[in-house]
């Protein structure tokens, strides 16, 4: 699976730095991470890296969970002075990945370095990534409870709605509202009692279309036929990320199977 967007900057603002000691020895680094996510989340400290030109993220001291209300408290330690980035890396209940935060600071000895108050986008599916303009849209997925979560087409909010207390939210959008074009949906989360927002979640494509059929409607001449077929399999085998995202068709931001079982059934019914 792809690694999520990291969002760059703390989340919780600038890191708190308290001195320990000072002489009479070195300890390393005490870092903590705490805050909000979402209830029986899983989440994961990584270390940052490049390698040979690459980008390497390799977890530090496994995975952990977030209480019942989404609350979170983490501690590693650096063991030694230099600047380090450090990922937390996040999943709902469900397995659904949210958007990672990043995290840089330049560790010395004898220090505790604290983020605080750090609050995750949600996460967040579509119910169809394709609708036409009578349908409704579902858009779903995990925040902290009691939190007012935001829905965003093209950056404008066009629905709210308060996560419930299993940190769920859903929020019914009428495409009727919208217009005959795709969109960038994403979600955000306002935390109800700072009322500080968060960043916004990872980005899901939504085609709205006057066209049955337009989730594989690939070359968009509003019907179905062998050149959607021939752009179908050319993004599936494309080494180009943007280009294979195109044929996620069952918006779960994986290419599969199942993707492949969508777009067979909508081409019978579509070429008809």
């Amino acid at each position: 699976p792809s690694t999520p967007t990291p969002t760059p900057g703390g989340g919780g603002g600038e890191a708190t730095v308290e001195t320990v000691r000072v002489g009479g020895g070195n300890d390393p680094a005490k870092i903590i991470f705490s805050g909000k996510a979402y209830p029986d989340a899983t989440l994961g400290v990584h270390l940052v890296r490049e390698e040979y030109g690459n980008i390497q993220q390799v977890l530090i001291d496994g995975e952990f969970k977030s209480k019942n209300d989404g609350s979170f408290l983490k501690e590693i330690i650096s063991p030694v002075q230099e600047k380090r980035t450090y990922a937390l890396r996040i999943k709902d209940k469900d397995g659904n990945e949210g958007k990672s935060k990043i995290f840089s600071h330049d560790f010395k000895f004898n220090t505790i370095v604290r983020w605080e108050n750090i609050i995750f986008p949600p996460t967040i599916k579509l119910s169809k990534p394709a609708v036409t303009r009578d349908e409704l849209l579902l858009v779903s997925g995990y925040a902290t409870p009691g939190n007012k979560v935001e829905a965003l087409f093209d950056g404008e909010v066009l629905g709210n709605v308060k996560a419930e207390e299993n940190g769920l939210y859903r929020i019914l959008i009428d495409t009727d509202i919208i217009s005959l074009k795709n969109y960038k949906v994403q979600t955000r989360q306002v935390d109800a009692g700072t009322g500080k927002t968060s960043d916004v979640s990872e980005t899901r494509t939504l085609r709205v279309s006057s066209f049955a059929f337009a989730l594989i409607d690939f070359n968009g001449d509003d019907k179905v036929s062998i050149q959607d077929w021939s752009i179908f399999l050319s993004s599936w085998s494309s080494e180009d990320k943007t280009l294979r995202a195109k044929d996620d068709l069952n918006g779960d931001g994986k290419i599969n199977v199942s993707d492949f079982s969508v777009f067979l059934v909508s081409f019978q019914l579509g070429a008809r």
